[in-house]
């Protein structure tokens, strides 16, 4: 299997980034269905907490199904398919977490709220520390 550290995309400001520069790091990937522009959905953002887009990186709209998905999203839905099988994201808000090495370890339904997936994250920072 690739690792997600093989891969690129490119941030909602058009800057392509190597995903080999989050080596180290565990990651949390989620979508929205977002219909707004790049400068909107940073607008957006930004009502909540005006440095938000210093602490999260935001990627450039894009399928997460189908023969256009993202290439991450490939990676991911591929890795870690749905319980019947199926690799296709069903909804808004399915989110993956990926290990250090850049290994998706773990696939979560719409459904699952994000405080849910707390523990699994501090998990994966506390293998990272030791």
């Amino acid at each position: 299997m690739t690792s997600l550290y093989d891969l690129s995309d490119k941030k909602i400001d058009g800057q392509e980034v190597n995903f080999s520069s989050y080596q180290g790091s565990a990651i949390l990937f989620f979508g929205k269905q977002e219909p707004g522009t790049a400068q909107e959905i940073l607008e957006f953002v930004k009502q909540f907490d005006d440095k938000m887009e210093e602490k999260l990186e935001f990627f450039e709209k894009g399928d997460v199904n189908g023969d256009d998905a993202r290439q991450v999203y490939k990676l991911l839905t591929t890795a870690l398919p749905e319980e019947d099988g199926s690799i296709d994201i069903p909804w808004n808000f399915a989110k993956f977490l990926v290990d250090s090495s850049g290994k998706p370890i773990k696939r979560y339904s719409p459904k699952t709220a994000p405080v849910d997936i707390k523990p699994d994250i501090e998990a994966l920072l506390k293998e990272g520390s030791s």
